[in-house]
């Protein structure tokens, strides 16, 4: 258990967490001990005190003089009688109303009984989701956003299967683009909610193997936060955010700007002390926001985020131009840190709308064609079925083929007709 150690030494801060928040945090086994080796976070609500006694204080008041009430350095904690030193970011997050306190320290941790852990909700489709389809929502679209989200995850490069069969993002920065209404923040969670699936699945397997991993944390910065990811039954309606994802078994540090964070950068900064399995940024809109995504994912983190952008081919001009990359160079040095630019469009076939996307693709031949021949490169293209994994630019004419379900002859005709005209527009 962790409890606070009286006294300080010059250069550490002491804090009590509380036991029964530390110990979800800790390794999800029974009884013994295990040696942990990466880093994990729990949270502390707002306005709670550490150090007990009569001189004690709230995080708030320990942290009023650190620049942007952040704290990043060593922490002294106590395991029973034992004090230890840890690395450790402590910064605010859920709109003002915890701190997320992310630690590291190699040692003896002892376990203890095993939460229950859930299945992570869908944020497409949980009925505790905001972006659920609502009762009569179904027949105005052709194709299901969740259909459209496994369509997309399915093409984007990604890490071997591990023993589920369940398949991880690679490194790098997603973009999810596309007009106002196109669902963008609708698809980005889904396919975040994809790659957690993943991470969770992993962290299941080493626990079970008497390792101790880092479980899954979700890191983002939004402005403004449009819905938690993780949301409780109606009982639970003002429980913390980071507690109910703790039980679905994620870490959780939701940002807001301008109350939890600044600015982009700062949340760039904190985050490369938190360890996050993803980073989801709501929206980026400048010069400088595009440096700071593309600058974290070439960390070797994955990134995911959205923009505006009315083809593929402007979403890609948008990000080079923003970084200035006009050399081949230049074009190579940020590719290889750009996983995946997908485009979203919405248009009416028959009496419906047909969400349909395209998408460039970090591959070694989409890659070296960007370098070489700049945005003309980035036009989609319709593979067919032959190796469509080896070619970087998929359009919209591939994706309706994929999505068009039992549509009738007439509106696939429809829908492919508007798809290839989409296509040689720039995607």
């Amino acid at each position: 258990m962790t409890n606070a150690s009286p006294g300080t030494k010059k250069g550490t801060r002491r804090l009590a967490a509380p036991p029964t928040r530390a110990e979800r945090q800790l390794l999800v086994l029974q009884g013994g001990y295990v040696y942990s080796d990466d880093d994990y976070t729990f949270h502390v609500v707002a306005g709670e005190k550490f150090d007990p006694g009569p001189d004690a204080r709230t995080i708030e008041a320990a942290l009023k003089n650190e620049p942007d009430e952040v704290y990043s350095g060593t922490l002294e904690l106590r395991d029973g009688k034992d004090a230890f030193e840890c690395r450790a970011l402590i910064c605010r997050c859920s709109r003002r109303q915890e701190f997320s306190i992310t630690v590291r320290s190699p040692r003896l941790i002892q376990t203890g009984e095993p939460p229950k852990i859930d299945k992570y909700p869908d944020p497409i489709l949980s009925p505790a989701s905001p972006y659920r389809a609502r009762d009569g929502c179904k027949s105005q679209f052709h194709f299901s956003l969740a259909n459209l989200c496994n369509a997309l995850y399915e093409v984007i490069p990604r890490e071997k299967p591990n023993a589920e069969g369940k398949c991880r993002l690679k490194p790098g920065l997603v973009v999810v683009t596309g007009t106002t209404n196109s669902a963008k923040s609708v698809i980005a969670r889904g396919l975040i909610h994809k790659h957690l699936e993943g991470a969770i699945a992993e962290y299941d397997r080493l626990a079970a193997n008497d390792f101790a991993p880092r479980r899954p944390h979700l890191v983002t910065f939004e402005d403004p936060i449009e819905t938690y990811y993780a949301i409780g039954p109606k009982g639970d309606a003002n429980a913390p955010p980071s507690q109910l994802a703790q039980s679905l078994g994620i870490d959780y540090t939701p940002r807001e700007r301008g109350i939890d964070v600044q600015s982009l950068d700062i949340a760039c900064r904190d985050a490369l002390r938190q360890t996050p399995a993803v980073f989801y940024v709501g929206e980026v809109r400048d010069r400088d926001e595009w440096e700071n995504v593309l600058n974290f994912a070439g960390t070797g983190h994955l990134v995911v985020t959205t923009a505006h952008a009315g083809s593929l081919v402007e979403a890609m001009e948008r990000i080079l131009m923003a970084v200035r990359a006009r050399s081949a160079g230049e074009r190579g040095h940020f590719a290889q840190r750009i996983l995946a630019v997908i485009h979203l469009a919405a248009f009416s076939v028959g009496e419906k709308l047909a969400h349909v996307p395209s998408i460039w693709r970090r591959t070694p031949s989409g890659v070296a064609a960007l370098v070489a021949d700049g945005l003309a490169s980035v036009l989609p293209h319709n593979p067919g079925k032959v190796f469509p994994d080896t070619c970087p630019s998929l359009g919209r004419r591939w994706f309706a083929h994929q999505l068009r379900g039992e549509m009738s002859e007439k509106l696939i005709e429809e829908l492919e007709v508007t798809a290839t005209r989409l296509d040689i527009q720039g995607g």
